[in-house]
């Protein structure tokens, strides 16, 4: 059941030929425990790249903080009348931040 809805997941596996394992609790804990998701993300444009990296700590306390900087920027955009569509790499890092910008740029 749990695979099943994985692999039908509407654009997200269900047009792919995806492959799901599980493990155990003890194979989780021993060999999967402090498996950091870090990561680079690139945009390239007319000569131009941009790059975005991300360093965790902790998994689940830097997804919440992402979630909730995401939700934080798009109230601020709502809020400023902008609603279109936007990609992350998109919006100002600035429109994330909780403070103000001089305390961001202070702490850079």
């Amino acid at each position: 059941m749990i695979e099943a809805s994985i692999k039908t997941m509407p654009n997200y596996f269900e047009d792919y030929e995806t492959v799901v394992y599980f493990i155990s609790k003890e194979e989780m804990v021993g060999n999967h425990q402090s498996v950091f998701h870090d990561g680079l993300v690139m945009v390239v444009k007319d000569n131009a790249v941009m790059e975005f990296s991300l360093r965790f700590g902790s998994n689940p306390l830097e997804t919440a903080g992402i979630l909730v900087s995401a939700v934080r920027a798009g109230l601020q955009m709502h809020n400023e009348s902008r609603f279109d569509a936007f990609l992350p790499q998109q919006i100002p890092p600035s429109v994330f931040w909780a403070g103000d910008s001089i305390s961001l740029v202070a702490k850079t």
